[in-house]
């Protein structure tokens, strides 16, 4: 906006011309370059920013692979399974597969994804089912109805070309599985830690086995 239109305004119509030249557009929304490494395009941003940037699975699984660093929760945060919010992960830089997963959801939701999460397990015979992986499943078409994941490494990260959410599952080797969408559990899970991972599983979650071809 030119700067004479600033000049000799008072204080309520310097304001009223900030909020109207931000309404017209005269500043920029974030976005992602696609030029530039994405880790420096998000390092010291705000987790809203990063959600705000991010517009595609490709441009979120960049973020996911290239400025994320895996780290176990027992180093991390000092827990054996423990959900951080977006927030906090996106401040750290670094988490496990839940935190792949949280991450992927958080900057895809604004964009027509469902913040859907998968938790992928094994069977044990006395202990029943233990917790073995977790990634973010997508749709990029849902009329096509195929399936794809990331997560934070790249081989979380797969195109969608899964017939059924079962089929993503074995592909990762897995035969029992929880899918949850992140909304219908916890209003503020971006911002909120959701904590003890096993909060998730103890919602009367259907865990489903997937058959043998």
């Amino acid at each position: 906006m030119a700067k004479w239109l600033f000049r000799g305004k008072t204080g309520k119509e310097l304001i009223s011309l900030s909020l109207l030249a931000t309404s017209i557009g005269c500043s920029n929304p974030p976005r992602i370059l696609e030029e530039k490494p994405i880790a420096e395009q998000v390092k010291n941003k705000s987790y809203k920013y990063v959600i705000k940037a991010i517009k595609t699975p490709e441009e979120a699984e960049k973020y996911l692979t290239e400025f994320l660093t895996y780290v176990s929760d027992s180093i991390n945060y000092k827990k054996f399974d423990y959900i951080a919010s977006f927030k906090k992960i996106n401040q750290k830089g670094r988490d496990d597969c839940d935190g792949g997963a949280i991450a992927a959801a958080a900057t895809l939701k604004d964009d027509g994804y469902p913040p859907l999460y998968l938790r992928m397990y094994m069977h044990h015979p006395l202990f029943g089912p233990l917790l073995g992986h977790a990634v973010y499943p997508y749709q990029e078409n849902k009329n096509s109805g195929l399936w794809g994941s990331l997560g934070i490494s790249e081989v979380d990260c797969k195109k969608p070309n899964f017939t059924s959410i079962k089929d993503l599952v074995k592909s990762f080797g897995f035969y029992l599985y929880d899918l949850v969408n992140l909304d219908e559990l916890y209003s503020n899970w971006t911002e909120k830690s959701i904590g003890d991972g096993t909060k998730i599983r103890s919602r009367e979650l259907k865990q489903v086995y997937v058959e043998e071809d």
